[in-house]
């Protein structure tokens, strides 16, 4: 049986499953991260250094609270200089100096320790990567899938420079970031997840094909369980059939229609 691995109220709001997900052990992370990520770069300038005021927990959770609502590009309207077009909602929130402060040191690792371009250990989501991972992490350990599992691609929209940014024609999202991910079919959940970072250096990947890379990466956590995994015609291989077959896993394949 299909379900949530945690208690939800009668009545939830999209803030009871986000904080199922987000917890406060991530978001003390995220303030560590950011504090040092202060120290770091006021080092040299001990002025400035003794008059920052770590971030708390609770400031970190008003400042993406805050970033939801309004979007970094237009922040600074938020806080104009005559009282009558401020948002007096948000300003009782958080001062603008304070949220620009926060935001200028706003981080989610260790900078002083991430490997160079060219260098082994370097990962373009080197950035994210530790939140990435926490909370993929809690999407597959809080829901109980059903037998039927769709291993697809999804676009997150992007138009500006981005050395990740793809461009798929056939998409309604044509330019963004591509996600491989594997959802629970009967319910869209994403099960498992990950960015699409181009062609890879490992000797292993795609000698059977990017298709059948795809398929056997991202559903090894629900391999010998029995589960019906739908694909599109491009994942299609006699390898693939006979490695999930192996593997308890039953393939099916789905028909795109024009």
């Amino acid at each position: 049986m299909t379900a949530l691995n945690f208690n939800l109220p009668d009545i939830p709001n999209p803030l009871d499953y986000f904080v199922e997900f987000v917890d406060n052990n991530l978001w003390d992370f995220i303030v560590i991260k950011t504090n040092l990520y202060a120290d770091q770069k006021l080092s040299n300038s001990p002025e400035c250094l003794a008059n920052f005021v770590p971030v708390t927990r609770a400031e970190m959770k008003a400042f993406i609270g805050i970033n939801i609502i309004i979007g970094l590009p237009q922040s600074a309207l938020y806080w104009p200089a005559d009282d009558h077009f401020r948002n007096l909602g948000i300003k009782k929130v958080m001062t603008g100096n304070r949220f620009q402060e926060i935001n200028c040191y706003f981080h989610f690792s260790d900078s002083s320790v991430e490997p160079a371009q060219g260098t082994p250990g370097f990962n373009h989501l080197y950035k994210i990567r530790r939140i990435f991972d926490y909370v993929l992490v809690n999407c597959q350990t809080m829901f109980k899938p059903t037998k039927n599992l769709s291993v697809g691609e999804a676009m997150i929209g992007v138009r500006g420079r981005l050395y990740l940014r793809q461009y798929m024609p056939a998409k309604a999202t044509k330019y963004g970031i591509k996600v491989w991910m594997v959802a629970d079919s009967s319910s869209g959940y994403v099960l498992n997840f990950d960015v699409y970072l181009g062609k890879e250096v490992d000797g292993c990947w795609r000698i059977h094909g990017l298709g059948y890379d795809v398929v056997t990466k991202f559903i090894r956590p629900y391999t010998n369980r029995s589960h019906h995994v739908f694909f599109d015609i491009f994942s299609m291989s006699t390898k693939l059939l006979e490695h999930l077959e192996t593997n308890g896993t039953y393939a099916c394949r789905t028909y795109h229609h024009a």
